[in-house]
Order: C-alpha cells, then sequence, then structure tokens
C-alpha cells in the first residue's frame, strides 16, 4: 500500500511539473512584430513559426484562461516571454501607439497615405472618413476644404484604430480651436475659417521665423482688401513642386493654375501646407500696418524688409537678386 501511494505521489507529482512546465516554462525563442486582423488564437503559432512544443503549450494556456480570439493590431512579442504571460498580454489587445505627423506631406492625401502605410487601413478610407467629417465630398475641392481639419503636430494612433474614429477625433479638435473668439476674428478680417486656414498656409509658406508671420499675414490682408494679387513665390513653389527651390524663375510665374498667385486674383482654391495653430493665430491677431511689399533680405538670415512703397520694395528686391546671382543661385 505504501508503495502504491509512493508511485502515486511520483505520479502526480511529474504530472504538476510537466503541466507547470508547458503551461510557464515554454518561452518565445525569438522577437516577433505581427499586424494582424482579427484572428483565431489557435492560428498565432502558425504565424510565429515556431516549435511544436510552443504550439501545444500555447493551446493549453488559450483554454486554461479561455482566450479565444486575436483583436486586430500590431504586436511586439519579446523573446522569452512565457506563453502563459503571451496569452495575458494579448487579451489586452493592441497596446501599441504609432506616432504619425500630419504636415510631412502638403495635403490631406499625403496624410491619408502616410496613415494607410502605417496602419490597419486605405488611404482612400481615411480620406473618405476626413471628408464626410467636414462635410464634404471627395472631389478636389472637397479634398481642399477637408485638409482644414489637420493642424501641424505629431498625434498618436493605435493600428487598428478606425478611419471614423480618427476622423472624429480630428474634427472634436478642429471644432475646440474654431471658438466663439476665433470664429468672431475671422468674420471681422471677412474671411471663413477656411479662408484663414489657406492664408496661414500662404504665410507659413513665406515666413522663416514665426517673429514675422503676424506681419506678413497683415500684408496679405492689407493686398486682398485692395484687390491686389497676392503674388506669393510659396504657391508658385506649390505648382511646379520645387520644395527647395531657392529662386522662382519666370517662367514660373507664368504656370496657368488657380493656386499662381501671380495670375489669379484672390486667395488659392486650397491650402499649400497643413499648418500649425500659431500661423492660424498669426493671421487671427495679425498687427495693423499699411505694408503690401515684402522682400527677403540680402543676407541669407531669412528676414525680410517691409514696405508700403513701390519704389522703395524695387530698391529691396534688386538689393536681393545681385545678393542671389553672387551665390550663383540659379533656381
Amino acid at each position: 500500500m505504501r508503495k502504491i501511494l509512493i508511485y502515486c505521489g511520483v505520479f502526480v507529482s511529474i504530472l504538476i511539473f510537466s503541466f507547470s512546465y508547458v503551461v510557464w516554462g515554454v518561452e518565445v525563442s525569438q522577437e516577433h512584430v505581427i499586424k494582424t486582423e482579427r484572428v483565431n488564437a489557435q492560428e498565432l503559432p502558425l504565424l510565429l513559426n515556431e516549435s511544436s512544443l510552443f504550439e501545444t503549450s500555447w493551446n493549453w494556456c488559450c483554454m486554461a484562461r479561455r482566450f479565444k480570439e486575436l483583436k486586430p493590431g500590431e504586436y511586439r512579442i519579446q523573446k522569452g516571454m512565457s506563453t502563459w504571460d503571451l496569452v495575458a498580454f494579448l487579451r489586452q489587445g493592441d497596446p501599441s501607439s504609432i506616432l504619425i505627423r500630419t504636415d510631412e506631406t502638403r495635403s490631406l492625401i499625403g496624410f491619408c497615405e502616410s496613415l494607410s502605410g502605417q496602419l490597419q487601413f486605405s488611404k482612400e478610407a481615411y480620406l473618405i472618413a476626413f471628408c464626410n467629417a467636414m462635410g464634404a465630398d471627395t472631389s478636389s475641392s472637397g479634398i481642399a476644404k477637408s485638409t482644414s481639419i489637420l493642424f501641424a503636430d505629431t498625434y498618436d494612433f493605435q493600428f487598428s484604430e478606425s478611419p471614423q474614429s480618427i476622423a472624429e477625433r480630428f474634427k472634436k479638435i478642429h471644432s475646440e480651436f474654431w471658438n466663439q473668439d476665433r470664429t468672431q476674428k475671422a468674420e471681422a478680417l471677412g474671411l471663413s475659417p477656411f479662408e484663414v486656414y489657406i492664408l496661414a498656409s500662404i504665410v507659413k509658406g513665406e515666413c522663416r521665423h514665426m517673429e514675422e508671420a503676424g506681419t506678413i499675414a497683415r500684408l496679405y490682408l492689407n493686398r486682398l482688401s485692395e484687390k491686389m494679387m497676392l503674388q506669393c513665390d510659396a504657391t508658385v513653389q506649390f505648382i511646379v513642386e520645387r520644395e527647395n527651390a531657392q529662386r522662382i524663375l519666370n517662367e514660373d510665374l507664368n504656370r496657368d493654375s488657380p493656386y499662381n498667385t501671380y495670375k489669379v486674383l484672390g486667395l488659392p482654391p486650397g491650402p499649400i501646407y497643413i499648418v500649425e495653430k500659431e500661423y492660424l493665430d498669426a493671421v487671427l491677431n495679425a498687427p495693423l500696418h499699411r505694408y503690401i511689399y515684402m522682400c527677403a533680405k540680402s543676407d541669407g538670415s531669412g528676414w525680410h524688409l517691409f514696405t508700403a512703397h513701390f519704389s522703395e520694395h524695387s530698391r529691396n528686391a534688386s538689393a536681393y537678386r545681385k545678393y542671389m546671382d553672387q551665390l550663383e543661385i540659379k533656381k
């Protein structure tokens, strides 16, 4: 009888040890990064290409912890993690936070491409969601309008976050920015919030020092008030797609485009950049002055000379052209 009890004790001990090893002793052999849609938990060993022992341990742990389905997401699985801990980790859902800047490109389309390159859904899905949030269609004018939902900054995203959820989040930020005070300031300028955004994008294109943003904004507001063409080099750069162009050529000024402010009166039909909130506030709070001309200083500093007189502007522009010629900058 005593021997039987001893044998039973040994047998139970072996069972406990084996079970403990299978549940807590089997580990992931290498680091994995998986991006997946919703899948059955039993399919994970196939995705990881781990050993048959891992698969056995995984199935036991899933059964013990009642884990049946892996949610969509991006998961970084560390080497040495036990299958028991892995089940606990994956049950929580996608833990990753992906940081993406809105202004790595100039447009909403470009931002949607960035999202689709790092998140779960297609460019088209994100684009439709943003346009819907702004009450617009996906025509060129609708996309231009919907670009104003974005503010230049870094935002965090989940891999599986839906396009609708992302668009609603940006719409909320947009609505919070355009409070009553800012809306009234835009009305006082005779502009809609969208037109303020367009002008702010122009200011961003021309501004190298934030201290000048308000002065540049008022200069363009003065030009709009005087029914003068804006004649903004940044809009021409937007057309010719020479982002690093240091010099605008005469042939560039003759391009036929609604964005060519050397040929078309008023604001272009959409923004030329995704802008920071600071540029919008620079437009809304632009200090009063009478300047209608500006020219970059001929010292490479990025600062500008402002004037209300064409003769003075001509002298400034001539000095700047000579400076560019000395540097042999042709384009």
